[in-house]
């Protein structure tokens, strides 16, 4: 998964989400970084809220991929 990435969160009994990749976790964000040291994870930017949060790879489900810059 990549930066705009459209995704979707559903785990247990938390309501489905929606959002699109931020940027993944990196070994800058501390605490997040203690949890997926060895798993991906990601930094989101929910439709349903205005807090950017994180979650790991294996619980989102990728919507749709960021449109490609063709001129980049």
């Amino acid at each position: 998964m990549q930066h705009g990435d459209l995704v979707q969160y559903k785990l247990g009994r938390h309501e489905t989400s929606h959002g699109v990749i931020v940027r993944p976790v990196t070994e800058k964000d501390a605490r997040a970084w203690v949890h997926a040291i060895d798993r991906p994870a990601y930094w989101i930017a929910w439709f349903d809220g205005e807090q950017t949060t994180w979650a790991f790879g294996r619980d989102l489900t990728l919507i749709s991929e960021a449109a490609q810059n063709e001129n980049r």
